[in-house]
């Protein structure tokens, strides 16, 4: 997690009409981490707004948060200041509008669906079932969440999670040099485990070349086999066959090395993609007994919607 939010500012863009961005940065130091109200542009339909948002998100590396309004092409997202900028000049965004600490003046801050600290983090979690809640939820100087009620975590110095405490068990994780969970270590008492059992969900590597010891590598680091399964590749690295067990599936491609057909057995998948590259439709197709080449019975099987570069929705 990022560090503490110290102070705040309003952001205010519409790129529909070419407005100039504002910033009223408050006294103090600026937020790394920001919370801001987006309002999409009226050119967004309703029916398309949360595929939005999500593709926003993901466009400009922020993360939704829950909010609640009336109007659905309103959400709320953390992010980077910098980011929230480039937000706001987006073609489907009206305007970015950082939502002030309750303590401040600058921008109303929109009732949360549940109680936070005046970080923008959860505080206190409700659970509409029964009574019960989360507990209140404590961070360290890092942002890391260091207990959750009675549950406690601990992480070493670059932010990995050392031990976790849920419910009274506890756990142990290990990693190597290059951050590979190496062991997680249980000390609850479960059957077969005296002084803690080692888990399998586990990544062991050398520690010269970060790669599985379960796999093999060619010499350009691909993976030849691993974990049940057997790769071949083209003279520019592309994988051209995958097999596990009788699974065996073919793979076409185009000079700009984008995928357009994978074979299994006698079913081929196809994607159609546009000049730019991004797939616009997947479809299967059958091969006839008689000839391996004539391909008949063709079935729609996806297609994908894009806006400004976007991906919007898949049906």
């Amino acid at each position: 997690m990022m560090a503490v939010m110290a102070a705040a500012f309003v952001v205010v863009a519409s790129s529909a009409n070419g407005a100039e961005l504002k910033f009223h940065p408050a006294p103090g130091i600026p937020p790394v981490v920001g919370r801001y109200l987006v309002t999409l542009d009226p050119s967004v339909t309703a029916d398309l707004a949360h595929a939005s948002a999500e593709a926003l998100a993901r466009a400009y590396v922020g993360q939704l948060e829950p909010f609640a309004s009336s109007d659905v092409r309103q959400f709320a997202i953390a992010m980077l200041p910098a980011r929230a900028r480039t937000l706001s000049a987006d073609s489907r965004v009206l305007d970015v509008v950082e939502m002030a600490h309750p303590d401040d003046a600058l921008a109303p801050s929109p009732p949360p669906p549940s109680v936070t600290s005046a970080l923008a983090r959860p505080h206190l979690v409700p659970i509409t079932r029964d009574t019960s809640s989360s507990g209140t939820y404590v961070y360290d100087g890092s942002g890391n969440i260091k207990s959750i009620g009675t549950d406690s975590f601990v992480y070493d110095p670059v932010g990995r999670l050392k031990v976790a405490i849920v419910q009274g068990n506890q756990q142990t994780f290990t990693y190597d040099p290059f951050g590979n969970r190496t062991a997680t270590v249980s000390a609850d008492g479960a059957a077969g485990c005296v002084g803690g059992c080692d888990v399998a969900d586990t990544a062991v590597t050398p520690l010269n070349n970060n790669h599985l010891s379960a796999a093999t590598y060619d010499d350009a680091g691909n993976v030849l086999t691993g974990f049940g399964a057997v790769y071949t590749y083209d003279g520019t690295g592309m994988v051209r066959r995958a097999t596990v067990g009788t699974d065996i599936r073919d793979f076409v491609y185009t000079a700009d090395d984008e995928r357009i057909a994978v074979r299994q057995g006698a079913s081929w998948t196809w994607t159609v993609r546009d000049q730019g590259g991004k797939v616009l439709r997947e479809f299967t197709s059958l091969e006839t007994s008689s000839s391996p080449l004539t391909l008949t019975s063709h079935y729609w099987s996806k297609d994908y919607v894009w806006r400004s570069g976007l991906l919007l929705a898949s049906v």
